[in-house]
């Protein structure tokens, strides 16, 4: 089961929902920005895998969460998750705003010894927000991935995508009607 929100951090029985997961034999996973995982690590520590939201250094990330203060819980959910050896994923949404950042997302998963996925950019039509500035340049964001897909091929370590699945991404912007 996929804990999302929102942020499911928010929750006052988040510990208690995911105790009742394991209990019957339910997977439980989280997505969140990081947004207090670290003050409830005692009440998730239970989980099978955690997706951490995180897209950038400091200033990019707070700028494209538009929330200060984004990075320093990002980093400090995967400092607790990894801790606990909960299976942490930082996951990170290529933007034009954060082609530049990729090394510097993988160089934090293999500092902190978990894994990153990277995702296109998706209209989300139902949030209300509209995602058009945040679509990088065809030719940019297709150099960007060929990057990933060739770190993948030699590496094969920290990136959690298959080659398959980031050709596939590669596919959305080579087609230049996707935008």
């Amino acid at each position: 089961i996929q804990l999302t929100g929102g942020e499911p951090t928010l929750r006052e029985d988040i510990g208690e929902i995911i105790d009742y997961c394991k209990s019957v034999g339910i997977s439980p996973e989280m997505n969140t920005s990081g947004f207090l995982v670290a003050d409830k690590i005692d009440k998730i520590r239970n989980l099978d895998l955690i997706k951490i939201s995180l897209d950038g250094r400091k200033e990019v990330n707070d700028f494209i969460t538009k929330r200060k203060g984004s990075y320093e819980d990002a980093i400090s959910a995967i400092e607790a998750s990894t801790k606990e050896k909960i299976k942490t994923v930082i996951v990170t949404t290529l933007t034009k705003y954060n082609l530049s950042e990729v090394e510097f997302l993988i160089d934090l998963a293999k500092k902190y010894n978990c894994f990153i996925a990277f995702q296109p950019v998706k209209n989300m039509v139902y949030s209300g927000v509209d995602v058009k500035d945040l679509l990088p340049e065809n030719s940019e964001y297709v150099a960007v991935v060929n990057k990933l897909i060739d770190y993948k091929t030699k590496h094969n370590g920290f990136i959690r995508n298959t080659i398959n699945g980031l050709k596939r991404m590669k596919s959305l912007y080579e087609d230049t009607s996707f935008k």
